[in-house]
């Protein structure tokens, strides 16, 4: 049960999602495929590229119910658009020394697997099933990683927050709703030329539309897909449960005020007219503060035991425990999560953040003092204790660094965006063939 706070963010739904679709068969089509569509700086995107991430973009909208589709040509210029990007941040990337190791990408795997509730082996015997070898996967899981580690770099040199900004954020009504609600936002973005008047205006009278069309009952996924260019559009423009420290500063304060299904009336910036619509809102569960001091011991299966017979031998250091043998003498004897033997087994204080949600349902259903019984994950068999519970002590510090956090994150958007933007005008891009 090794503790990974990795981040379990929207890259790791987008790598499950773009399982490689091999449905072309003729040479000659083949070859289309395989030609040059954009110059991008010293690398290339190709048709294939395209064409595979627009599968995947119909695949996804029939999953999602989405029928009405906009014309092929408008989704393709925003996949050829959103590939000449990942294609200057990976070059960004290269040129800081920024990888993934293959630790990094086999631990993001496994977490993923553990969400689908899946063992590694499971989870590629499901891609194989659906066309995607194991190695294609971790390919795209390390282009991921890398634009995930390079968009943080880039922000952060970007974000500035001072201790009185920290101050000021804890004073305010939004720090005191931060931990018991999050919303689900849909966005849509009307981009425009803020220099060009005639653009504003016609960028300005679209948004109107599509908000009226909105507040009429128009399906938010179907007008984000038809109408936004924001990075969003083709998953329908939604930004997922967040709180609301995480929602863009721009529309915050708006997004708190809001009913569930409402629209808000378009908030133009210097990008365009933003178009928002609460989807969603949920109270924060009561037990989020609530931690558990947890001890385990793991057996792990091997080339030299077998499954079974780390089963025999975790129920065997149950039966010991039930009798009343040392927890932490026989963690530190037997346990193969070398993260916590020497330490006697001890996982710490937890929320469960991090943690495969097999270990958290044991560790909720188990009681205080108590042993669980015996169980499996992917990392092997288990025994837990839960030795004490308490409501999390939010100290000072604590609640200093939750503002930092939220402020961190309320402006990494924006930040994000800002970068994008320059790299992608200081970068030599050139259109070779027209997508259709």
């Amino acid at each position: 049960m090794c503790s990974r706070h990795s981040q379990k963010m929207n890259w790791i739904a987008l790598c499950g999602a773009c399982l490689a679709l091999h449905s072309l068969s003729t040479s000659a089509e083949e070859e289309v495929l395989d030609a040059v569509a954009v110059i991008v700086n010293d690398d290339v995107v190709t048709m294939s590229e395209i064409e595979e991430r627009y599968q995947t973009f119909l695949q996804q909208a029939t999953e999602a119910g989405v029928t009405d589709l906009p014309a092929k040509k408008l989704v393709m210029d925003q996949i050829v658009e959103r590939l000449i990007s990942e294609r200057i941040q990976l070059q960004e990337a290269a040129m800081r020394g920024i990888v993934a190791s293959d630790e990094e990408i086999t631990d993001a795997i496994r977490d993923f697997a553990a969400q689908n509730e899946m063992s590694l082996d499971e989870y590629r015997e499901l891609l194989e099933a659906q066309g995607m070898t194991y190695r294609e996967f971790r390919e795209g899981v390390h282009r991921q990683l890398v634009l995930q580690t390079i968009q943080q770099y880039a922000t952060r040199e970007r974000i500035w927050i001072s201790n009185q900004d920290v101050k000021d954020f804890r004073n305010s009504p939004f720090f005191e709703r931060m931990a018991t609600d999050q919303y689900q936002v849909g966005h849509i973005l009307i981009s425009t030329d803020s220099s060009d008047v005639d653009s504003a205006r016609s960028a300005e009278a679209e948004a109107r539309e599509v908000v009226d069309q909105l507040r009429e009952g128009a399906d938010f996924a179907t007008m984000a897909i038809n109408h936004s260019s924001a990075s969003t559009a083709l998953e329908g423009g939604n930004l997922g449960w967040r709180f609301v420290e995480q929602i863009p500063s721009l529309f915050a304060e708006v997004v708190i005020e809001m009913q569930v299904g409402e629209t808000a009336d378009p908030i133009r910036n210097a990008l365009g007219f933003h178009i928002i619509q609460l989807l969603d809102k949920r109270g924060a569960s009561n037990t989020k503060a609530q931690q558990s001091l947890v001890r385990h011991i793991l057996i792990r299966p091997s080339m030299i035991k077998s499954s079974e017979e780390a089963y025999e031998e975790i129920s065997a250091l149950h039966d010991e425990l039930t009798d009343g043998a040392d927890f932490a003498e026989l963690a530190k004897e037997h346990s193969e999560d070398p993260l916590t033997a020497l330490a006697g087994g001890e996982v710490g204080w937890t929320d469960g953040t991090g943690l495969p949600p097999a270990v958290v349902e044991k560790i909720n259903e188990t009681g205080t003092g108590e042993l669980s019984d015996v169980f499996e994950t992917q990392d092997g068999w288990h025994v837990l204790e839960v030795v004490d519970r308490r409501i999390a002590d939010l100290s000072e510090k604590a609640l200093d660094d939750m503002a930092l956090n939220a402020l961190y994150q309320r402006s990494f958007e924006e930040a994000l965006l800002d970068w994008l933007k320059q790299v992608r005008d200081e970068a030599f891009v050139k259109v070779i063939r027209e997508v259709n």
